[in-house]
């Protein structure tokens, strides 16, 4: 099915479909307005609150990234149009695919699979990691693409105040006044 989704959306490109990899200072310009144009013809385009893509939108960070040696990521193109973008990175042998787009116009051509498709391809030729972390949540293509899950948790930690005991003190009260309101 991958591959004639490939082949689906390469026709549909008139066979101009290009995977480009980024991971250069020099390549961060034109990614950042190219996944800027997909983020406006995306569902996340559509939230004025999104924070989905914001890394993908500020060149800042992708220059920043790109300058440490961390930036991977990957930009789809067909027939000359950006289509699908993923904003990843790899840290010695672990990719981390972190934000993904796609132009919803092509939704019918599957242009996110292909590109995770094609992006898993050239991770197996290029600087191969061990692992690829897929990031928290749930989504059907990490069931389809994984084969390990492995939960994450997140830590919060204070030095032993007063003033942090005090604010630890006041978050649980305020967990305690929600979990009652959801009971009510």
């Amino acid at each position: 099915n991958l591959q004639r989704q490939h082949r689906l959306l390469a026709e549909h490109a008139n066979g101009g479909l290009v995977l480009r990899r980024i991971e250069h200072p020099r390549d961060v310009p034109g990614f950042a307005g190219d996944t800027a144009t997909v983020v406006e013809r995306s569902w996340q385009g559509e939230l004025a609150t999104s924070g989905v893509t914001s890394a993908a939108r500020d060149p800042r960070v992708l220059d920043d990234l790109a300058r440490r040696g961390l930036l991977r990521s990957y930009l789809l193109v067909a027939d000359g149009r950006a289509c699908a973008f993923v904003v990843g990175y790899q840290y010695r042998d672990v990719y981390h695919y972190a934000e993904i787009g796609y132009d919803r116009e092509l939704g019918r051509f599957s242009p996110g699979t292909v590109l995770l498709y094609l992006l898993l391809e050239d991770l197996w030729r290029h600087r191969t990691p061990r692992a690829v972390n897929f990031g928290i949540g749930e989504a059907g293509y990490k069931r389809e693409f994984g084969n390990r899950e492995a939960r994450d948790a997140s830590y919060f930690l204070l030095r032993d105040t007063v003033a942090n005991r005090v604010r630890v003190s006041a978050h649980r009260g305020f967990r305690a006044c929600v979990d009652l309101a959801k009971r009510a």
